[in-house]
Protein backbone atom coordinates (compact mmCIF):
# COMPACT_ATOMS: atom_id res chain seq x y z
CA UNK A 1 0.00 0.00 0.00
CA UNK A 2 1.45 3.36 -1.00
CA UNK A 3 1.49 6.48 1.15
CA UNK A 4 -1.05 8.08 -1.20
CA UNK A 5 -3.51 5.29 -0.42
CA UNK A 6 -3.10 5.72 3.33
CA UNK A 7 -2.99 9.52 3.36
CA UNK A 8 -5.01 10.97 0.48
CA UNK A 9 -3.66 14.18 -0.94
CA UNK A 10 -5.16 17.32 0.46
CA UNK A 11 -7.32 19.44 -1.81
CA UNK A 12 -5.93 22.91 -2.37
CA UNK A 13 -8.79 25.19 -1.40
CA UNK A 14 -9.06 28.51 -3.25
CA UNK A 15 -8.11 31.58 -1.21
CA UNK A 16 -11.08 33.06 0.61
CA UNK A 17 -13.14 29.86 0.47
CA UNK A 18 -13.50 27.96 3.75
CA UNK A 19 -12.21 24.37 3.68
CA UNK A 20 -15.53 23.30 5.25
CA UNK A 21 -17.26 23.94 1.92
CA UNK A 22 -15.38 20.93 0.48
CA UNK A 23 -15.88 18.54 3.42
CA UNK A 24 -17.65 15.22 2.76
CA UNK A 25 -19.53 15.62 6.05
CA UNK A 26 -21.20 18.90 5.15
CA UNK A 27 -24.83 18.67 6.27
CA UNK A 28 -24.40 15.38 8.14
CA UNK A 29 -23.68 16.55 11.68
CA UNK A 30 -25.72 13.72 13.24
CA UNK A 31 -22.91 11.31 12.36
CA UNK A 32 -20.21 13.33 14.08
CA UNK A 33 -21.75 14.27 17.42
CA UNK A 34 -23.15 11.79 19.93
CA UNK A 35 -26.76 11.88 21.04
CA UNK A 36 -27.48 12.10 24.74
CA UNK A 37 -27.19 8.65 26.38
CA UNK A 38 -25.99 6.99 23.17
CA UNK A 39 -25.41 3.25 23.62
CA UNK A 40 -21.92 1.87 22.90
CA UNK A 41 -23.11 -0.25 19.95
CA UNK A 42 -24.88 2.74 18.39
CA UNK A 43 -21.79 4.86 18.87
CA UNK A 44 -19.61 2.26 17.11
CA UNK A 45 -21.99 2.14 14.12
CA UNK A 46 -22.26 5.95 13.93
CA UNK A 47 -18.50 6.46 14.18
CA UNK A 48 -17.84 3.75 11.56
CA UNK A 49 -20.07 5.63 9.09
CA UNK A 50 -18.41 8.92 10.00
CA UNK A 51 -14.96 7.40 9.59
CA UNK A 52 -15.78 6.17 6.06
CA UNK A 53 -16.69 9.74 5.07
CA UNK A 54 -13.55 11.11 6.72
CA UNK A 55 -11.17 8.67 5.05
CA UNK A 56 -12.36 9.76 1.60
CA UNK A 57 -12.55 13.48 2.43
CA UNK A 58 -10.47 15.87 0.32
CA UNK A 59 -9.92 18.26 3.26
CA UNK A 60 -9.17 15.74 6.01
CA UNK A 61 -5.82 17.29 6.93
CA UNK A 62 -7.32 20.78 7.29
CA UNK A 63 -10.16 19.36 9.38
CA UNK A 64 -7.81 17.45 11.70
CA UNK A 65 -5.57 20.50 12.14
CA UNK A 66 -8.56 22.72 12.93
CA UNK A 67 -10.02 20.25 15.44
CA UNK A 68 -6.73 19.75 17.25
CA UNK A 69 -5.86 23.44 17.41
CA UNK A 70 -9.32 24.38 18.68
CA UNK A 71 -9.86 21.37 20.99
CA UNK A 72 -13.10 20.51 19.23
CA UNK A 73 -15.65 18.07 20.62
CA UNK A 74 -17.04 15.25 18.48
CA UNK A 75 -15.67 13.14 15.64
CA UNK A 76 -13.29 15.11 13.39
CA UNK A 77 -11.11 13.84 10.52
CA UNK A 78 -11.36 10.23 11.65
CA UNK A 79 -10.62 11.02 15.31
CA UNK A 80 -12.86 11.33 18.34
Amino acid sequence: MSAAEVFPSELVVPRGVPWQDYANCKGQTELFFAKKAERPQARERREAKANRLCMACPVQVSCRTFARENHEYGFWAGEN
